[in-house]
């Protein structure tokens, strides 16, 4: 019984010890270089044959970013 008990104890310390190493992961939320999310894209007109839109106002609501399209229709969020 006593080297259950014993097992237990020194599993659950080591389970709380944390490491100190350094957050290099991308995946990693304290890694301050950590890009979780990129966003391209184009805007085109609806109607057959597609054509660019430029200067249109986008707005990526989760990350409250704005980009606004290039001439030919293009933005970019990262």
């Amino acid at each position: 019984m006593n080297n259950n008990l014993f097992a237990y104890c020194l599993i659950t310390l080591f389970l709380f010890c944390s490491c100190e190493a350094p957050h290099e992961n991308p995946l990693d939320p304290d890694n301050p270089d950590a890009s979780f999310a990129e966003l391209h894209g184009e805007v085109q007109t609806t109607s057959v044959p597609h054509q660019s839109i430029s200067d249109v106002y986008v707005i990526w609501v989760p990350a409250s970013t704005i980009a606004y399209t290039n001439s030919s229709g293009a933005f970019d969020f990262n």
